[in-house]
């Protein structure tokens, strides 16, 4: 063993192991077994007699010794087999006496073999066996088979050689192991500094020298360097196109930085184009991108392999339906060729290439962060040479080691010539000795000093620096250097000087003024006071100093005083403030205090100036005082800073504080939040510019209500003309605004459900038609008439009908989007718009939605409620011609639509189609077209106000019929009213008025609203025998209808046949509460009969005579001698056709102070009546028009 373990070369080494194992063993065959990466075998040594099989250089597959085999044999380094045919003998006790469980044989040399291993033996001929494992550091590296080819016994004392064989062959296998790492940590030191200087800065000398070097040392063919996206390359290496293709893939499938491959083809299929060249691939990057890498290539190594024996693979299946592994059954050689593998990497070597790598990324975290030291520390002086300051920086001796640019320039003296010096340099003759050890002492105790002190520049010249000297410590706490910031002051000081002058005089100018002043510092001491000043409130000057002075105020104005006094420092701005300071005799005076911030001539704030002056006479004024009491206007005054001053007994009544309570608060605690801040600057605007501002103001109670007050703020001056403070004035309007708005409400929303109303709806059409104009697309109008309702109203009553159309408004709502618009017209009639439309195909989606949720039934009270709809749709624009059309007309093609839609059996849609949807009325289809009308709903009544001309009051209203042809032409009564007169479509016309105005007039009546309405009845309809029933039950519809607020006219010019007939009928309707009114009156035969003897409350002058009264004395005279005839009767009196303001002025002074007409208003829709309502205001000529003697 000694002279085989002198052998250099390790193959012959083996060889000599295994002649000598066979010649102490008398083995007749002994093979050395190495195992490859892939635990494939070979015998790389064998000695053996002539009987036995040559194996030497013959490739065992893996299987043949399995990964449970070569595990025992890395736990039992000797195994012996005497005779394959043997029977085993079981062990006694088969279990453990301690353990109780199954003894382990794991460790045993004679432990019997597996029935496969056994097999495989005698498959090659082998009647005995000794195996001796071989590891290296604890891995099975590989093993040596001694065979025999008959039985064979081995004493104990052999055993033991063969597992000292073992151990000493494991020696020396760990030193060839260490020999081989040691050569490469050698290798790798030499190299280590010159790669890691490679990656951080690349010569072209250095790759040149270098990476041969590189390659060589992990055994590689070839080698790619990549640096900073560089590449550099040597030795066998794929084209730059297949190289960039490779560093791609590996970008991608590097993990943890490193990659190691000896069959780079079978991963990366690409690279089999190349395999002669690059089979095997070792890579390293330090960070996560190939910009930095290193990779080792290895070409193909072509080798035949001889393998013992045709590889059986797999499993075989038993009689008994067993599985077991098949072991081979002939041990004939044959030979495979291996393309497209490199020689293996060794361990070694890639622990190798790791260390490459963290040495790399060590070097170059290194290197990153000297770069980052040095351009923090360049960055540090561009900072400091940016500081618009000298800066000196010293050692702890106190030895100049840096000045920045501001330095050299304000003391001459370069960078250079400072270093190492003193800063005595600066000193000169006139430098304050004193300050110089005030400087030093504060050094030595390595405390921070502040001052000033007369320095030199390098040419002799003196200047003043302001000093500031701070010592630096470092993390031990040690005291590293000084920092000195210089200023050049030299100009403040000349400055101050004049100032000190400057003060002087001022004060003594000060002493002798009547007015109490003060200066105070930027930190709010005051620090002088003059002689007006110290006399008035008798202190001394130190007990004034500082804040002593505000002892004097008046402890309930303290805090507000500070609050303004405080502020005003803190953002240098002019203050006035009130507030009261005790005198001398220790009675409080009321002070008006003012407050100017003081600036030196470069702009810095050096403090305040103030004056005060004794205001308590006129804040004591009893005009004022008086005047607050009685005044019936919420009144208050602030100063210039908003705290309010003073308020009267209204102002507490309105806002809920107590006077104690408001005063020196900020006025501000009344906002209410409503108003934004560009109202607040208008009015402020308003203030500064014109001295005052008037306007609504809403604010804020102390209980959270909210006020609304026509309120006026005034600028009030002092004497020299300067604003002084500000008196407001305010009246509380919030139950008129109030009112307003609810009018506002009634005048744009329906008062059921809550929608837009007809106004609203058309001024959103003509908005939705206006930008369709600016920007194009569609907008639609949807008419929707609910088909059924009328039953449910009639068989259910109005209630549950109101409620079954809030439901489906609201069902409605749902279906459209938030931008659209949803009305009712009233009764079951709604309409919607349907805004920014892409195509009419939007439509085809909408329409059908809303028609089904129209059909949806409705829970009421228990009842199932369901109808359907009729829906019209008119498209805006159709063409560029109709881009013109309005959008009343549109409105009305939709409901003409809509009508289209219910004669083809309801529950469906139309779209209007002009061509054919137009009706004409002629002469010949008159009464059919009226009668038609009626049924589509195409009549509608207008609403003209009478009203008490001299007081403004409204009486109420005449309501007038249109007929609305197609929803598209708006005719007046005398066109179609003469053609049904004598026809039953008359009085169907006449009932239709009179239901509408009805439900109408009880709509307005449940809003609270006290208005009449006067309905025209013709001859015929009044003459009914039904007339009085058929009203009374029409009456009793409408459960908040008022009966006196319908009011029947019957003309003058009618023929009444039955008279008494006629006077029971109106007698009986007054019994309702309905009373009469003659219409047109004095243009018939019998008028003064009819006055007789009708029983009327009002006449109505004819508008014939109103006409011509400023231009004809008989009129004059006629109306006169009506109207005191129909006054001494007991009648009231209105004027038709009140055209102008002079005849309404005429007609107040004969004493007709009734009247109607286009003076004050023309005939308008039910939902322009609100409007008109809240908006209404009688001419002022009228209100002062002299009275009649007869009124």
């Amino acid at each position: 063993m000694l002279e085989a373990d002198n052998e250099e070369n390790f193959v012959e080494y083996l060889q000599k192991i295994a002649c000598l194992i066979r010649e102490i063993m008398a083995y007749d065959n002994v093979m050395i077994y190495r195992f490859d990466e892939n635990w494939d075998g070979q015998v790389i040594a064998q000695s053996r007699c002539d009987a036995a099989t040559d194996y030497l250089g013959a490739h065992f597959p893996a299987s043949d010794i399995p990964p449970q085999a070569r595990a025992l044999y890395t736990h039992n380094l000797v195994r012996v087999l005497t005779d394959v045919d043997a029977p085993t003998v079981a062990f006694i006790p088969t279990l453990n006496p301690h353990t109780n469980i199954p003894l382990d044989l794991s460790s045993s040399s004679l432990r019997s073999l597996s029935p496969i291993h056994l097999k495989y033996l005698r498959n090659m001929g082998t009647a005995a066996t000794m195996t001796i494992s071989l590891l290296q550091n604890g891995k099975l590296w590989g093993l040596i088979a001694c065979h025999h080819l008959t039985p064979k016994r081995i004493s104990v004392a052999l055993r033991e050689t063969a597992y000292l064989i073992s151990k000493m062959i494991a020696s020396k296998l760990v030193m060839l192991e260490l020999a081989k790492k040691h050569s490469l940590t050698n290798k790798f030191l030499d190299l280590n500094v010159q790669i890691v200087s490679l990656l951080s800065k690349l010569s072209k000398n250095m790759y040149k020298d270098l990476l041969p070097e590189l390659m060589s040392l992990l055994n590689a063919t070839g080698i790619i360097v990549v640096v900073d996206g560089e590449r550099f390359m040597s030795g066998i290496t794929p084209t730059q196109r297949d190289t960039t293709d490779l560093l791609a893939w590996l970008n991608h499938h590097i993990n943890e930085g490193t990659i190691v491959s000896s069959q780079l083809s079978s991963e990366f299929v690409d690279s089999a184009l190349y395999q002669d060249k690059v089979s095997g691939l070792l890579a390293i990057r330090p960070v996560n991108t190939m910009q930095n890498c290193i990779v080792w290539l290895r070409q193909e190594k072509l080798r035949t392999v001889n393998w013992a024996g045709a590889y059986a693979q797999g499993l075989t299946q038993s009689e008994d339906g067993q599985y077991q592994l098949t072991p081979r059954q002939s041990f004939e050689t044959w030979s495979e060729t291996w393309r497209g593998r490199a020689e293996p990497w060794s361990e070694d070597e890639i622990n190798l290439a790791q260390l490459f790598k963290k040495s790399i990324t060590d070097f170059q975290k290194s290197h990153q962060l000297k770069n980052e030291f040095f351009e923090a520390q360049q960055t540090q002086v561009d900072l400091i040479n940016s500081i618009p300051n000298g800066i000196v920086i010293t050692d702890p001796q106190r030895r100049i080691t840096f000045v920045n640019k501001d330095f050299e320039g304000f003391t001459g003296y370069q960078l250079q010539e400072v270093l190492g010096k003193y800063c005595s340099i600066l000193q000169g003759q006139d430098t304050d000795p004193a300050q110089i050890q005030v400087i030093r002492k504060a050094l030595n105790e390595q405390k921070v000093f502040f001052g000033e002190i007369l320095n030199y520049r390098k040419n002799g010249a003196s200047y003043w620096s302001e000093l500031t000297i701070s010592p630096i410590f470092n993390s031990q706490n040690q005291l590293s250097q000084f920092v000195g910031v210089m200023r050049d002051i030299t100009d403040k000081k000349l400055q101050q000087d004049a100032l000190a002058h400057s003060e002087q005089r001022f004060r003594g100018l000060s002493d002798v003024a009547p007015t109490l002043i003060w200066q105070a510092d930027i930190h709010k001491n005051r620090f002088w006071f003059n002689k007006g000043w110290l006399t008035f409130t008798g202190r001394s000057i130190e007990d004034e100093q500082g804040q002593g002075w505000m002892q004097g105020i008046h402890p309930e104005d303290l805090e507000q005083f500070k609050n303004t006094y405080f502020e005003a420092f803190d953002q240098q701005i002019e203050f006035c403030v009130e507030y009261r300071l005790r005198r001398h005799d220790g009675e409080y005076r009321w002070i008006d205090g003012h407050g100017v911030p003081q600036y030196s001539v470069n702009g810095d704030f050096e403090g305040y100036v103030g004056t005060c002056a004794d205001i308590t006479n006129v804040r004591n004024s009893k005009a004022a005082t008086d005047f607050f009491k009685v005044a019936h206007e919420m009144i208050y005054t602030t100063d210039l800073n908003c705290i309010i001053l003073d308020c009267n007994e209204r102002f507490c009544e309105i806002t809920g504080y107590s006077r104690e309570e408001a005063l020196g608060k900020n006025v501000r605690m009344l906002k209410s939040g409503l108003h934004d801040s560009h109202f607040y600057a208008q009015m402020w605007q308003d203030i500064l510019i014109k001295g005052f501002w008037r306007g609504e103001l809403i604010n804020q109670t102390k209980k959270g209500d909210l006020s609304t007050l026509i309120t006026t703020i005034s600028v009030v001056p002092d004497s020299h003309g300067r604003p002084h403070r500000y008196l407001a004035v305010a009246s509380d309007i919030s139950i008129l605004t109030k009112k307003k708005q609810q009018l506002e409400h009634l005048a744009y929303y329906d008062n059921l459900t809550g929608l837009a109303n007809r106004t609203l709806l058309m001024d959103r059409l003509k908005q939705a038609m206006s930008r369709i104009k600016r920007h194009a697309g569609l907008v639609a109008v949807l008419f929707i008439d609910l088909d059924g309702f009328k039953a449910i109203n009639d068989h259910y009553g109005h209630d549950v009908g109101d409620e079954f159309l809030i439901a489906i408004s609201q069902n409605m709502r749902v279906a459209i989007r938030d931008s659209d618009t949803l009305a009712r017209l009233g009764g079951d009639e709604f309409v919607i718009i349907l805004d920014d439309l892409k195509s009419t195909d939007d439509l085809n989606v909408v329409i059908p939605a809303i028609s089904k949720v129209c059909r949806t039934e409705v829970l009421l009270k228990g009842l199932r409620l369901k109808v359907s709809a009729s829906i019209g749709c008119s498209v805006y624009p159709i063409d560029t011609e109709s881009l013109s059309t309005d959008a009343e007309t549109i409105l009305n093609q939709a409901d003409q639509a809509m009508y289209v839609a219910k004669r083809q059996g309801k529950n469906t849609y139309h779209y209007f189609d002009k061509d054919q949807d137009n009706i004409t009325l002629t002469r010949n289809t008159s009464i059919a077209a009226i009668q038609l009308g009626l049924s589509n709903n195409e009549f509608e009544l207008y609403y003209q106000p009478k009203v008490n001309m001299r007081s403004g009051e409204v009486l109420g209203f005449e309501v007038l019929i249109r007929w609305n042809k197609n929803h598209s032409e708006l005719l007046e009564p005398m066109t179609f009213l003469p053609l049904v007169q004598n026809n039953p479509v008359g009085i169907e016309l006449g009932w239709w008025v009179v239901k509408t105005a009805l439900a109408q007039l009880a709509q307005w009546h449940e809003l609270g609203l006290r208005i009449t309405l006067s309905v025209n009845v013709d001859a015929r309809q009044l003459t009914q025998s039904n007339f009085v029933e058929h009203l009374k039950a029409e009456m009793d519809k409408h459960p908040y209808l008022k009966p006196d607020g319908l009011e029947l006219e019957i003309l003058e010019t009618i023929e009444l046949n039955d008279r008494n007939n006629v006077i029971k009928v109106i007698n009986d309707c007054r019994a309702l509460g309905v009373e009469f009114a003659l219409d047109d009156f004095g243009t018939g035969y019998s008028s003064i009969t009819y006055l007789k003897e009708l029983p009327i409350r009002t006449l109505k002058i004819d508008r014939s005579f109103i006409a011509e009264i400023t231009h004809s004395n008989l009129d004059v005279k006629l109306i006169a001698n009506i109207t005191h005839l129909a006054n001494d009767m007991g009648k009231q009196v209105v004027a038709e056709g009140v055209e102008t303001i002079e005849q309404g002025e005429l007609l107040i002074k004969l004493g007709c102070e009734l009247g109607q007409g286009y003076a004050i208003a023309k005939p308008m829709s039910a939902d322009q009546v609100l409007k008109w309502l809240t908006d209404w205001q009688p001419y002022p000529s009228w209100l002062m028009a002299a009275r009649s003697d007869r009124t």
